[in-house]
């Protein structure tokens, strides 16, 4: 099920990016790639070409895949999302304090239920 992002999510994100504090996982640019690859996504260029330009559009940092992030995916309390990738992506959240900005509902839910968890939801 796709959801769109909320206004509000959007100048989140553009107020994150005017003060450099927009950071994209190395996951986010993997999983934009993959869907592209299997024509769920359509991007205006090549994905490594349009990858380029958006990391290194302003006010973008990329957030590396650290290995203690990959040990502390498996370890995620309670039920998590299933999906490896979204794991990664809320154990870093955990580990780095940084807010998850998603419009995943499964993200969400598990944030919900999970204390350390700092996801913004993107659908408000």
């Amino acid at each position: 099920m796709r959801t769109e992002m909320a206004k509000g999510a959007w100048a989140h994100i553009e107020a994150a990016a005017s003060e450099r504090r927009l950071f994209v996982s190395d996951i986010s640019f993997w999983e934009v790639s993959l869907k592209a690859a299997k024509g769920q996504l359509t991007l205006p260029t090549h994905p490594t070409l349009w990858l380029g330009n958006a990391s290194g559009a302003p006010g973008i940092q990329s957030l590396p895949l650290t290995r203690d992030v990959l040990i502390q995916s498996t370890l995620l309390a309670g039920e998590p999302h299933a999906d490896p990738a979204d794991r990664m992506l809320i154990a870093q959240a955990q580990m780095s304090g940084m807010s998850l900005l998603t419009c995943d509902v499964r993200i969400i839910e598990y944030a919900a239920r999970q204390s350390g968890v700092p996801v913004c939801d993107a659908r408000r």
